[in-house]
């Protein structure tokens, strides 16, 4: 530092471009004012910049109490170092004649002069000059600016004293950036560890930071600003220590280096778990039933269950990771198993929908239920806030259900089973997901985006098929088809969405919450036959029998009946035969005995004939005796009735009992000639057969010989009848 004081002005010819004005002023300047304290103008002494660089210098004034009028002030650069481009006025000057000038690249002259403005009244910056550094620059050179020529005055044109503390500029030494120590790193495998990277510079010159010797799992990112971070996202078969790991922080000239090992754990990967069984109607016995077919128990923390997938929405589950992921609306839920629950080796376990309902249909309590309705039942949880929202539900004809893994911090999850079904299997419905190409960042440390690997292409997916009211979607097949076992985003590498899911369930299953699944009922084709004789081929002819709609035994004989034809279409076997023929579809049953009968029309109340008892002991068709119901040649109704001019033609009112193919009733007469027929069904019908019977037939006409009881008799078999006195032995019997 240089200090140089002075009284006068000592060069008039500093200011020619002031002109005469201000050298006249100048020339008038008296001694120094008595008692006056010193002006002092600076500029700092710790100036620093780079080759090249534009170092800015601030000119300040010290005024001391003073008022200064007049100023001027020469300023020289030493050693070459400094070339001046230009300056801004400083803020304490009054707008009154200011300038810079520089009669050469390393020297600049100050002027000031109160021609009407005022004077300088406030301590501050002059100015701030820009001086350029010699690009050429070595480190460590100076260049002191020196101020000479100095003069100033009062408004009373007093020359005031003035001190000028001249500054330094450095082209500094490099030094070495310094790196933020790291210590060895330890994770576990399918995890993520994130490793923070800092280094400072004392120059402040801008670092860039490198990482070398990073495993395959790692991925790095420089800042820009002295920081970075090291991203390791470990697999399942990334387990062993990696060594050297080197971070590198440099300044273009000079670095520093910091080593650090990794040490990856070996893990266990998520154990698999499978859907194993679904119901979605009815409503009150919907659940998701999960099997264990591991070896050991299965932490289920960090497993989650959903429905959630709108895809008109962009709305998928694994969308988790941000916070998001569906659910809590329109039935969907997005749900996660509570903290600690776990699922014994070879375990079932069922999540219902509602729990109350669920004990209500099937007599057992869940392991789970979606949300609080039984509190003897655990809660599954939300997987994020909203996401069940006291609903939830699974949609009667087609849906999906995941099963997925995620353990919070990583920006995957992983699939655990995946079901889709569909009214319309195999082919996929529109809840199918598809992750290809989804890249995605999660709640870690980084903001570094995550790739899942391809899934099945959604045109290539398979569903199941949705089952009936009262059935459930069963799993048959633990080992999952033909589901590709590498190169999926599965808890085991497995591809879960390229399952055959049309094979590897049945819909025709019964529930069995919390329990495995059982075998469905196996059934048979029935061929029950009656041989009818008489006028068959104006009738149609049915059988019922014990059993109900479904084909399983019952008693009450509750199925519809069964039409039997006569047509040479199978089942029947010959047209025209008078052998009717009808199929049934019935299950297998070793402990009973199906009875059935045939009746002549489509109504329980159509009896004709009981046929003899039949067991169904195998899947293979099973083939009753033929049902004789009716020699050839007779009418096969199962009511007939006696109507005439003796009861006013009543079709409903007398009805003949039956022995065999004969029909008898006896009636009293009056002497004369008596008009009647035979009405089948209590109507007069079209004819059946020859003879009176029907409204298209004659009259049957029967002189009695006297008043009394006679008996009228119709023979089935040839349409035949008679009428003749009731012996009198008979009638005295009656009477």
């Amino acid at each position: 530092m240089k200090r140089v004081t002075t009284s006068q002005h000592r060069n008039p010819g500093f200011w020619p471009r002031f002109g005469r004005r201000l050298c006249l002023l100048m020339l008038l300047l008296t001694a120094p004012a008595l008692f006056a304290q010193p002006v002092t103008i600076s500029i700092p002494t710790d100036l620093s910049g780079q080759p090249g660089d534009t170092v800015e210098v601030p000119v300040s004034l010290d005024l001391d109490g003073n008022s200064v009028a007049a100023l001027g002030a020469a300023l020289k650069a030493t050693n070459g170092l400094l070339s001046y481009i230009d300056y801004t006025q400083g803020p304490i000057v009054p707008g009154a004649i200011f300038s810079v000038s520089s009669p050469a690249p390393d020297s600049v002259r100050i002027a000031f002069a109160d021609f009407g403005g005022g004077p300088i009244t406030q301590n501050g910056v002059l100015a701030t000059l820009r001086f350029e550094i010699d690009p050429t620059a070595s480190p460590g050179a100076t260049a002191a600016l020196n101020f000479n020529e100095l003069s100033a005055t009062d408004p009373g044109f007093n020359s005031l004293t003035i001190n000028g503390v001249s500054g330094l500029v450095t082209v500094p030494t490099n030094q070495p950036p310094l790196l933020t120590a790291l210590t060895n790193q330890s994770m576990n495998e399918g995890t993520t560890l994130d490793v923070p990277v800092s280094a400072t510079d004392p120059d402040l010159d801008p670092l860039s930071l490198n990482v070398n010797n990073l495993p395959t799992f790692g991925q790095f990112v420089d800042n820009g600003d002295g920081s970075g971070l090291i991203t390791f996202v470990a697999g399942y078969d990334n387990s062993g220590i990696y060594l050297d790991i080197e971070v590198i922080a440099s300044d273009g000239a000079l670095s520093d280096t910091v080593y650090f090992d990794l040490t990856v754990l070996d893990t266990p990967p998520p154990a698999k778990i499978l859907v194993s069984e679904i119901v979605v109607t009815p409503t009150e016995g919907e659940f998701v039933e999960i099997y264990n077919p591991g070896t050991e128990a299965v932490d289920l923390t960090n497993y989650y269950l959903t429905d959630a997938t709108f895809a008109s929405g962009n709305v998928y589950y694994y969308q988790i990771v941000e916070g998001g992921g569906g659910g809590g609306g329109s039935a969907d839920f997005n749900a996660r198993f509570p903290s600690g629950a776990t699922i014994p080796a070879g375990e079932y376990q069922t999540i219902a929908m509602n729990g109350t309902a669920f004990f209500t249909t099937y007599g057992i309590l869940p392991t789970y239920e979606l949300f609080e309705t039984d509190p003897a039942v655990p809660d599954m949880l939300e997987a994020v806030p909203g996401s069940i929202n006291n609903q939830g539900g699974l949609t009667n004809s087609d849906e999906v259900v995941i099963l997925y893994y995620w353990n919070g911090s990583n920006d995957l999850v992983l699939d655990v089973d995946y079901l889709l079904y569909n009214s319309g299997s195999p082919v996929a419905n529109n809840e199918a997901v598809d992750k290809t190409g989804v890249t995605i960042d999660g709640p870690d440390l980084n903001t570094l985006l995550s790739a899942y690997l391809p899934d099945t292409p959604i045109a290539n997916q398979l569903s199941a098929l949705n089952h009936g009211f009262g059935y459930s979607l069963h799993r048959i097949d633990f080992t999952e088809g033909i589901q590709s076992p590498t190169g999926g985003n599965g808890v085991n590498g497995a591809d879960e969405t390229s399952e055959d899911l049309n094979n590897t369930f049945t819909a025709f299953s019964l529930p069995t919450p919390n329990a495995p699944y059982q075998s469905p009922p196996q059934f048979a084709e029935v061929i029950l036959a009656a041989s009818i004789g008489g006028d068959s081929q104006y009738r149609s002819f049915w059988v019922n029998g014990a059993w109900d709609a479904s084909g399983v035994y019952d008693p009450s004989w509750s199925g519809a009946m069964v039409e039997l034809n006569d047509n040479g279409i199978p089942p029947d076997a010959v047209t025209g035969d008078h052998i009717f023929t009808g199929s049934v579809t019935l299950q297998v049953d070793n402990v009973n005995t199906y009875g059935w009968w045939a009746g002549s029309e489509d109504d329980p109340n159509s009896f004709l004939e009981d046929g003899s008892g039949f067991m169904v002991t195998s899947a293979a068709t099973v083939y009753p005796d033929t049902l004789l119901v009716d020699g050839d040649g007779g009418i096969n109704e199962w009511m007939v009735s006696l109507a005439g001019s003796f009861n006013g033609w009543n079709t409903a009112s007398d009805d003949l009992s039956r022995d065999g193919t004969l029909w008898r009733i006896e009636y009293y007469l009056d002497a004369g000639p008596n008009f009647y027929k035979y009405a089948v069904m209590h109507q007069w019908n079209a004819a059946y057969g020859d003879g009176g019977v029907g409204a298209a037939s004659s009259d049957y006409v029967y002189n009695a010989p006297a008043n009394g009881m006679y008996i009228f008799e119709f023979d089935d078999n040839g349409n035949t009848q008679s009428v003749t006195p009731v012996p009198v032995t008979e009638a005295y019997a009656d009477h």
